[in-house]
């Protein structure tokens, strides 16, 4: 019983955590775990437990009238997010360089993933271009070999995200963050640390600019809900 219980806790989890992600859910929304527990055909037990979870991952919580509600998300968020990663992504190079850059094998990791952001980029397709562009880039924190890196940013990954699904309304977006890896894996093959750091920051400072651009206009927020809420339920 206790098993079929830890599992209902995890599928509500993932569903909750999808809708807010997405922005299915709205930052601000209130939670009702009856409405949910309906939707998902499962216990409110299970439900509540998933939304505890979720406030502890910094997607949800409690607003003035005490109940659980998605947490907003501004650009003062993000903003934060991103100078964090920065700081962190900027470490992570620093230590590839001190151990001899990066294997032939890693260098082929991260060329075929760039490969991938090119092609959905190309073809238009912008769920599979986020999940290839996150994959650059933890893919290349891992090659650090800092675990206490890559757990960090584990932490913070699913509010970047939450805050990274908005560009899906901005394709010029999409296409200049393929650009930008361009340059920076260049810059790392040609063991440049300081030009790498340089665009990596630059990298962070180009979405900040976009996020803000978005969050200021209610046309474009509005668009990537109902973009972000269609690639959701596409992707299955």
């Amino acid at each position: 019983m206790q098993q079929k219980t830890d599992s209902q806790v995890a599928v509500a989890y993932e569903a909750i955590r999808d809708q807010v992600i997405s922005f299915t859910l709205s930052p601000g929304q209130t939670l009702s775990d009856h409405k949910l527990a309906k939707q998902l055909d499962m216990s409110r037990a299970s439900v509540r437990e998933a939304i505890l979870m979720l406030q502890m991952d910094g997607l949800v919580r409690l607003n003035a009238d005490g109940k659980m509600c998605v947490a907003p998300i501004g650009i003062d968020d993000i903003v934060d997010i991103l100078h964090v990663r920065g700081a962190l992504e900027s470490e992570a190079l620093r230590l590839i360089a001190d151990a001899g850059w990066l294997t032939g094998e890693q260098e082929d990791a991260l060329r075929a993933l760039h490969a991938s952001v090119i092609a959905c980029t190309e073809s238009g397709d912008a769920t599979e271009q986020y999940r290839y562009d996150d994959l650059f880039h933890s893919t290349l924190v891992e090659f650090s070999g800092s675990m206490r890196i890559c757990d960090l940013l584990g932490r913070l990954r699913l509010q970047m995200q939450r805050a990274r699904f908005l560009n899906i309304a901005n394709p010029a977006r999409q296409r200049a963050t393929a650009l930008e890896h361009e340059r920076l894996l260049q810059a790392l093959m040609r063991h440049d640390l300081d030009a790498s750091i340089c665009l990596l920051r630059e990298h962070f400072q180009n979405s900040a600019d976009t996020f803000r651009q978005v969050l200021e206009s209610q046309q474009m927020r509005a668009l990537s809900s109902m973009l972000s809420s269609f690639y959701q339920h596409d992707g299955g």
